[in-house]
C-alpha cells in the first residue's frame, strides 16, 4: 500500500492543479454579479387641490401672455391711428387747395359734375326714380 500511496498522493495533486487552472474563479477571472434593488417609488397622486393649483398658474400664464399681446396690438393700432389722422389732414390740407385752385381757373369740382351726369340721365330716362328700378336677381328668374 506504501507504493500506492504516492501514485494516490500524485493524482490528487494533479487533480488539484487541474481545477485551479480551469476554474476561472481560483484564476482571478471576470465576475459577474447580478444585483436587484429594492426600491419603491410611490405614485404620484394628484389631489383636486393640486389640480386647482395647477389651473390656477395656467391661467395666470394665459393671461399675462394676452396682457403683452394686447400691449402689442394697442401700440400698433395707436401707431397706425397717428398715421391715419396725418393723411387725413394732409388730404383736408389738398382738398381745400384744389377747391382754391378751381375756383380760380372757374371749373367745376367733380361732385357737381356727378350730379350733373345723374340729373342729364334721369332726365333722358323720362324721369325715372332710380328707387323704381328693381334688379332682376338669378333667384327671380323662372
Amino acid at each position: 500500500m506504501n507504493k500506492s500511496r504516492p501514485f494516490l498522493l500524485l493524482a490528487i495533486a494533479a487533480a488539484c492543479i487541474t481545477a485551479a487552472i480551469t476554474n476561472p474563479a481560483i484564476r482571478g477571472g471576470s465576475k459577474v454579479y447580478e444585483i436587484r434593488p429594492q426600491i419603491s417609488i410611490p405614485e404620484y397622486q394628484l389631489y383636486p387641490l393640486n389640480t386647482a393649483v395647477i389651473f390656477q398658474q395656467m391661467l395666470e400664464q394665459q393671461k399675462a401672455i394676452m396682457d403683452e399681446g394686447l400691449a402689442a396690438v394697442g401700440s400698433d393700432l395707436k401707431t397706425i391711428a397717428d398715421k391715419l389722422d396725418l393723411i387725413d389732414t394732409r388730404l383736408t390740407k389738398l382738398s381745400d387747395r384744389l377747391a382754391r385752385i378751381e375756383d380760380v381757373l372757374g371749373l367745376k369740382s367733380p361732385q357737381k359734375v356727378a350730379s350733373d351726369n345723374n340729373v342729364a340721365i334721369q332726365s333722358a330716362c323720362g324721369g325715372i326714380d332710380q328707387n323704381q328700378i328693381k334688379p332682376v336677381l338669378p333667384a327671380d328668374k323662372k
